[in-house]
């Protein structure tokens, strides 16, 4: 924290000394006496009606006035009194892993009375592997409550930590506790992973499911067991994993995916060979209650100009869209996959790509096989992953849990050191001294003239 501060503060029981003389020589002050011999003196004083001068309390002489505050200033000096700067506290740094495997059931069931009487290490040896219970503890809610927990212990007055997570704007906190339910909710698409060996620094906490080498870092990794359930589609079927190598075909609807505003021409044809091939079924329904594994959208108003534009080995003819898409359909962030002259054409995020031409003049230039190739990629990388659906890799075992407490940050440098005051407050008691020693001279010669 800024402000005054002192180095002694027991000295400050002394400013009652140049307080007391003060009151002393207030109380105990007598009018000057004055002899003599002549009654010029009484005439005068008898002129001033009205006036008893001789009965007044005179005040307190300037050179008593000097000297007290020469003593005040000096015993302010020996106290030590100096100005702090502010000094931020350590920025700790939390990287919250939340790929699928993160939100797989780890523990007891909430709340249970098995739960509530483990300690913090009896909960690592008795984690319930592979529990499938809806009110289960997840993977990132264990290894999250041991990391606020470390982190409440070795937490500083002026400390703040900044969470960061693949997907997540940061979020900086002043107190160790859980972000906000909303920002450690899954990804709809698939997360991505942690960039590990780039952030072992001092003072970051890794929260994962799976332990790794760490150097300065802390690390609570929840581990886990395989947990079994659905992993994705082959067609229309759901494919189940039953433990092993065990992969069981369920019947089920097909999922659909939304053609809406492209003409025909030769993307729409790649998208109905693409959507066949991965068992998706076409519609062009946009009010369907359900939410499209994809939805691929096109304009309506076109410029009379035509454009070639293309990548990876292929070009089209194309003509392109006048002004906005709206407000719907120009989301951000999103991911520019294909530009012209300075322009976004292609631009998707998952579960949504927008095409911004109405028609082209096909069939493709350049490669063929490298046009099918390129946008069948697309289409692939922005499908939603069904609700549910963990891949077989993230539902493979995470292995025994782990708790690293690593370094701490580093303590932040003091930019600007404090402004000691001693040295200016003795030399104000110097200068009072001096000025209440010449005033006292003076006195003292004039009433020695006086005298005279």
């Amino acid at each position: 924290m800024s402000g005054l501060a002192f180095h002694s503060p027991g000295v400050l029981f002394a400013l009652a000394v140049p307080v007391l003389v003060l009151l002393f020589a207030k109380l105990f002050a007598r009018p000057e006496r004055h002899a003599t011999g002549s009654l010029v003196l009484w005439k005068r004083l008898a002129a001033r009606a009205g006036e008893a001068a001789s009965s007044k309390r005179p005040g307190v002489p300037l050179p008593l006035w000097l000297l007290s505050g020469a003593l005040a200033a000096a015993i302010l000096a020996l106290a030590g009194p100096r100005i702090d700067r502010e000094v931020p506290g350590r920025l700790w740094r939390v990287i919250v892993d939340r790929t699928p495997s993160m939100y797989l059931a780890c523990l007891p069931e909430r709340g249970s009375e098995e739960l509530k009487t483990l300690s913090p290490s009896e909960l690592v040896d008795r984690t319930l592997l592979g529990a499938s219970e809806s009110n289960a503890l997840l993977r990132i809610e264990v290894a999250l409550d041991a990391a606020l927990t470390k982190l409440a212990e070795n937490w500083k007055p002026g400390d703040r930590v900044r969470f960061s997570s693949p997907g997540r704007n940061p979020l900086q906190l002043d107190e160790p506790v859980s972000p906000p339910a909303d920002w450690l909710a899954p990804e709809r698409a698939e997360a991505a992973e942690l960039d590990l060996v780039a952030n072992d620094t001092r003072g970051t906490l890794f929260v994962t499911d799976r332990a790794v080498r760490v150097e300065s870092a802390s690390l609570f990794a929840s581990g886990g067991e395989a947990v079994p359930g659905l992993v994705g589609r082959r067609g229309g079927d759901r494919l189940e994993w039953r433990g092993g190598k065990e992969l069981v075909e369920l019947d089920g609807e097909p999922r659909t995916v939304l053609y809406q505003g492209m003409p025909d021409g030769a993307v729409d044809s790649l998208f109905e060979h693409w959507a066949s091939d991965r068992g998706f079924l076409v519609t062009n329904d946009w009010s369907e209650r359900s939410t499209p594994a994809l939805s691929v959208w096109g304009a309506w108003e076109l410029l009379p100009e035509r454009s070639v534009v293309g990548r990876d080995g292929w070009s089209l003819d194309v003509r392109r869209v006048e002004g906005a898409m709206g407000p719907e359909l120009d989301f951000h962030p999103r991911e520019v996959w294909l530009e012209h002259e300075g322009e976004e054409l292609v631009y998707w995020k998952p579960g949504q790509i927008v095409v911004r031409w109405g028609e082209d003049f096909g069939p493709p230039g350049g490669d063929p096989a490298a046009f099918a190739v390129s946008w069948a990629k697309l289409f692939d990388r922005a499908v939603l992953p069904e609700v549910g659906a963990v891949s077989l890799a993230e539902r493979q075992s995470a292995g025994a849990p782990k708790w690293i407490l690593g370094e701490p940050p580093v303590e932040p440098a003091l930019a600007n050191p404090p402004t000691r005051l001693d040295s200016v407050l003795a030399w104000v008691a110097a200068v009072l001294a001096a000025a209440g020693a010449w005033s006292l001279l003076g006195r003292a010669s004039k009433v020695a003239v006086r005298d005279a």
